[in-house]
């Protein structure tokens, strides 16, 4: 299933600062102070940047390219990295500059070279003969438009006969450095999106007064499992199930319901829309717990068979989760502005990515202890 949004909504939907249209003789109001110098300080203070580094060494095979995983985040303002990973994932657009540094075990022989991809594809690339006398630092960047969901990983290249450690001063480093809209297209289940030509975000008309913070919270109206035949489970448990315990059910599934038309009420004209949604694991395969699959899915009502189609499936993934504990995932700013359009109606969990129990479990659904959507937003 996929979303889009047009480019001229990008800017509100994650909540880049953009400047007013000014007029002869406007009052100067602390609101108006706040939103034109304020935020945008702000904003290129704590503008979205990413550092991961490696502290212990990764061994590269000879003549073979190798992604890197990272295992040390040194800053991440917006949430693109979870240890250990060889992946960055953009959550917010616009054009980013990005460096790639690596270090090579001393060894004389032949070549070295690194290389960053954006979603598989190589953007920038760099290479040369080993030192012959100390370590090999290799290093590459490039400067590009990057959309919600694209992926930056990192991979190195060495031929010294045998295999070659890549050593701790390795590392990936990024930051946005313009919010330039991207003509974006997004799917919300792949993580991928296209962009083109980037255009200047639309001014803002002055506010007369400063919007006010509200909290609103929403628990689950209903709650339904479905086994891996995509039918309802058989005793129609009150439980949200997730994963695959064994043949006879399959791959679970569930869908979480809430009062859909309440939550776009309270969020029709709202601004700076953050939520996150928070549930308590009732039973999980392992004691050490279970990777909860979050997703979001646009039924009016609670159905009796689950459709593909109608569900993002796979958006957030939640580890470690502990029976009887209760846990919270940040929603991204898409799906905050989807509930806020109608585009979204509740939440969903599993299907387990695979059949590994790792996966398996349930959540509290609608009853005893419920799901929640805590939003945050402005008016």
């Amino acid at each position: 299933m996929t979303g889009t949004t047009d480019s001229q909504d990008v800017s509100s939907i994650y909540g880049y600062p953009v400047p007013d249209t000014w007029v002869a003789d406007q009052a100067i109001t602390a609101d108006a102070l706040n939103r034109n110098i304020r935020d945008s300080q702000l904003f290129l203070a704590y503008s979205p940047t990413c550092i991961v580094t490696r502290t212990a060494n990764q061994s590269i095979a000879n003549n073979t390219a190798v992604n890197i995983t990272y295992d040390t985040e040194v800053i991440d303002t917006d949430n693109m990295f979870t240890s250990p990973s060889a992946n960055v994932v953009i959550k917010s657009p616009g054009i980013y500059a990005i460096q790639h540094v690596a270090s090579f075990a001393a060894n004389a022989t032949d070549l070295r070279a690194t290389h960053i991809s954006v979603n598989g594809v190589e953007v920038a690339a760099s290479g040369g003969y080993a030192s012959t006398t100390s370590v090999t630092n290799e290093g590459c960047s490039v400067v590009l438009a990057l959309n919600e969901g694209d992926v930056i990983t990192t991979n190195v290249f060495q031929v010294s006969g045998g295999a070659l450690n890549v050593i701790a001063e390795t590392r990936l480093s990024l930051r946005m450095i313009s919010t330039a809209q991207l003509n974006l297209v997004f799917d919300p289940t792949t993580g991928h999106s296209t962009g083109s030509t980037p255009v200047p975000p639309r001014s803002k008309p002055p506010t007369g007064t400063a919007p006010t913070q509200f909290k609103t919270v929403f628990g689950a109206t209903y709650s339904r499992t479905y086994d891996g035949d995509l039918g309802t489970t058989w005793d129609d448990s009150s439980y949200a199930y997730q994963g695959k315990y064994d043949s006879n059910r399959g791959n679970t599934r569930s869908l979480i319901g809430f009062n859909f038309a309440s939550i776009e009420s309270a969020l029709a004209g709202a601004t700076k829309i953050t939520c996150y949604f928070t549930f308590k694991v009732a039973h999980a395969y392992y004691k050490a717990g279970m990777t909860v699959v979050v997703g979001s899915h646009d039924y009016a009502s609670k159905p009796s068979t689950w459709s593909n189609t109608h569900v993002y499936q796979n958006q957030i993934r939640k580890g470690s989760c502990v029976a009887g504990k209760t846990y919270s995932v940040t929603l991204s700013s898409w799906q905050c502005w989807a509930f806020q359009q109608g585009v979204i109606t509740g939440m969903a969990f599993g299907p387990g990515p695979s059949t590994s129990k790792t996966y398996y479990g349930y959540m509290y659904g609608a009853a005893s202890a419920p799901c929640t959507l805590h939003f945050t937003y402005y008016k």
